[in-house]
């Protein structure tokens, strides 16, 4: 049945009790097309539509046959929407297909499309090496589970090429430009209860810092956007004391911004950093 209610919800819910994830990769390491039954396992796993316990072999082929009426093998091709659709009608899933990348990012669950070589870890580094995916850069070709309000983080994907308990804090912008579509699973679970507030925030005399590594810093206490300048490792300056919670949207609760003064170049800058990132130390 295709969802038609909105189901959107505070992020920063506990959800560690309600995730469930389910590989694509083969206990001997191996693997091929199987990424949107993976991902629809998740989804049946969390509603219970499958069994807590469920062999993993058994739930692939189920996926697998009653998506694209075949057992999981290494000659599978890939799934469509209309497929997955079957799947979804199968374990009951209530869903809604859109291509408008804010309903996806409102949304506690999705299934999406994306171009599998773009994941990147908030590090930097990629979710799989490109030749997974034959180099392909451009055209959608991976099915993941998108989590953006797990622990509010807003970056959170569950990737079944990755290893087993594969949540991935996920650069946002790696998932939307390669953003080919998806699925708002509506009658998922999510958290029922709010966690605790997090602490005010707390200021500390002012002190020099020097930079332990490379970062950017921002103009507002927030993720995204261009940076007033990069700060070098070793680079000196002065940290104000001044912290304040995450602004970004969702907020990270656990995060605070440090708020720093660099000057470069001839230029005096007054700016934000992660202050519990290990990005810097006071002297």
């Amino acid at each position: 049945m295709s969802g038609t209610a909105s189901y959107y919800q505070t992020p920063w819910y506990d959800w560690h009790d309600l995730v469930f994830y389910t590989s694509q990769i083969h206990p001997d390491g191996s693997g091929w097309n199987a990424c949107g039954q993976a991902c629809l396992a998740t989804g049946a796993l969390a509603t219970g539509a499958i069994e807590a316990g469920t062999p993993w072999a058994e739930v692939m082929n189920t996926c697998s046959l009653v998506t694209r009426g075949y057992p999981d093998n290494p000659a599978a091709g890939y799934t469509s929407f209309a497929q997955l659709e079957q799947g979804f009608e199968y374990y009951n899933i209530d869903y809604g297909l859109t291509y408008d990348w804010n309903t996806i990012y409102q949304a506690p669950w999705s299934l999406l499309l994306v171009v599998g070589a773009l994941l990147k870890h908030t590090n930097g580094t990629p979710h799989t090496p490109a030749s997974w995916f034959g180099g392909n850069m451009t055209f959608p070709d991976h099915f993941v589970c998108y989590c953006p309000a797990y622990e509010g983080a807003g970056d959170v994907v569950m990737n079944p090429l990755l290893p087993e308990g594969g949540m991935a804090h996920t650069i946002v912008d790696s998932i939307r430009n390669g953003f080919g579509g998806g699925y708002v699973l509506y009658n998922l679970p999510v958290p029922t209860t709010e966690p605790t507030p997090p602490p005010d925030p707390d200021d500390l005399p002012p002190a020099r810092f020097e930079a332990l590594r490379e970062f950017g810093l921002k103009p507002n206490p927030a993720h995204g956007g261009p940076n007033l300048v990069t700060i070098k490792q070793g680079a000196q300056g002065n940290d104000t004391g001044i912290r304040v919670v995450d602004a970004s949207v969702p907020p990270d609760p656990n995060l605070r911004w440090a708020r720093l003064n660099y000057g470069s170049s001839g230029s005096w800058y007054d700016g934000w950093c992660e202050g519990n990132t290990k990005a810097f130390r006071r002297i």
